[in-house]
């Protein structure tokens, strides 16, 4: 399941993606095509493609359970996904995994990829994954953060 919103904030026109991503490797893989088609047969430039992709990108984005070889071919095919789409998973702040019930195991399956133009008008566009409250997801908030405080003004404190 997707949703594709299209913006034009500011004069910027933006398309973001939502996704929910199956739990089976053909299901992924059909959603991953689709939005791959949809992403060449669109004009603008600037996107983000976010959400829970239920896929990891490496061994080192699970703990706490084995992986298996259908997991393997899950990251093959997360990472196809990706590099045809060119999009860039951006830096993340704050915690890593979506956590099971039980708490015993960890994956990160939720994320945000976003394109090369996105990264050029917004180079500093990080992921904050937030604290687990409710969900066994944690909520992820995409901001770009610049604070250019400019020179600190020098104090002094006269107090003997």
């Amino acid at each position: 399941m997707c949703g594709v919103y299209s913006t034009a904030r500011v004069g910027v026109p933006l398309v973001v993606v939502n996704v929910h991503g199956s739990c089976t490797n053909n299901e992924k893989s059909t959603l991953w095509n689709e939005i791959a088609d949809i992403k060449r047969n669109q004009s603008c430039t600037l996107w983000g493609i976010m959400g829970d992709f239920n896929a990891m990108r490496k061994v080192e984005e699970r703990k706490g359970i084995g992986i298996s070889s259908g997991n393997y071919r899950e990251m093959e095919l997360f990472n196809n996904f990706i590099e045809q789409c060119e999009v860039f998973d951006i830096p993340m702040i704050g915690g890593k995994y979506r956590f099971r019930p039980n708490g015993g195991a960890k994956s990160r399956i939720d994320r945000v990829l976003v394109s090369e133009d996105w990264l050029e008008r917004w180079p500093n566009t990080k992921q904050y994954i937030m604290v687990r409250e409710v969900s066994d997801h944690c909520a992820i908030v995409v901001k770009e953060k610049v604070l250019d405080w400019g020179l600190k003004p020098f104090k002094l404190f006269d107090v003997w």
